[in-house]
């Protein structure tokens, strides 16, 4: 453990755990800048061997995201609509971490993404169908969806 969070080699996509194809990031990567170009809006996608090999690893995923996304400064910061999607693969869990700007309305948005696109996929092994679905989904839905909160959002999965 030397590094409180992992670094980043790229703005929307670093993928640790090696769970995508070099073709599969790139497409990633193209949505993701894409949509920062339409909406203004930022998805990174981070994918770790596990968050505990990192000294900013609180005792849980939500903190540890918290942290992670704090630290990137994720989205527009006036409007707080960065979003974070963080898988630990060792340790089988997952967050989709929202800005403040996100509503309780979009915490059931994360967590539909969670229970229909990541899970069942990782159950299967199939993590790079998961990640590239899952983000497909987030910037549909969340691309349409800001407004004012005071409180950071998000939801959390295991498989």
């Amino acid at each position: 453990k030397s590094q409180t969070y992992p670094e980043y080699r790229d703005l929307f996509l670093n993928d640790y755990a090696d769970l995508l194809s070099t073709p599969e990031e790139a497409q990633l990567q193209a949505q993701l800048q894409f949509l920062k170009a339409e909406t203004g809006k930022e998805i990174m996608v981070f994918t770790l061997v596990s968050f505990h090999d990192y000294t900013g690893a609180n005792s849980n995923i939500e903190g540890f995201a918290t942290g992670l996304f704090n630290s990137r400064r994720a989205g527009n910061a006036p409007l707080q609509d960065g979003v974070l999607l963080l898988i630990s693969l060792h340790d089988r869990e997952l967050r989709v971490q929202l800005g403040k700007g996100y509503t309780d309305q979009d915490d059931h948005v994360a967590s539909m993404v969670i229970a229909e696109y990541l899970v069942p996929a990782f159950q299967q092994g199939e993590y790079s169908r998961g990640i590239v679905r899952a983000t497909e989904v987030l910037s549909y839905k969340l691309g349409e969806i800001i407004s004012s909160n005071t409180s950071a959002a998000g939801a959390s999965g295991k498989w």
